[in-house]
């Protein structure tokens, strides 16, 4: 019975990050269709997006 606790836990947990990790990727979506944000973040030096969070935000649009 401990390893199905330890099993549905994960479950839940996976399911949780995933979740939070699509809505993050849908804020930031957003936000880099904003021409100010992308102005202001390129002026403070972060003109590129690591390529795991770039992949990411692609497959959202497809």
């Amino acid at each position: 019975m401990h390893e199905l606790t330890r099993q549905q836990t994960a479950v839940m947990t996976m399911e949780a990050t995933c979740a939070e990790s699509t809505l993050l990727a849908n804020i930031l979506e957003a936000l880099l269709s904003d021409a100010d944000f992308v102005t202001t973040l390129t002026a403070h030096g972060f003109d590129t997006l690591p390529r795991v969070l770039y992949e990411r935000l692609l497959q959202g649009r497809s």
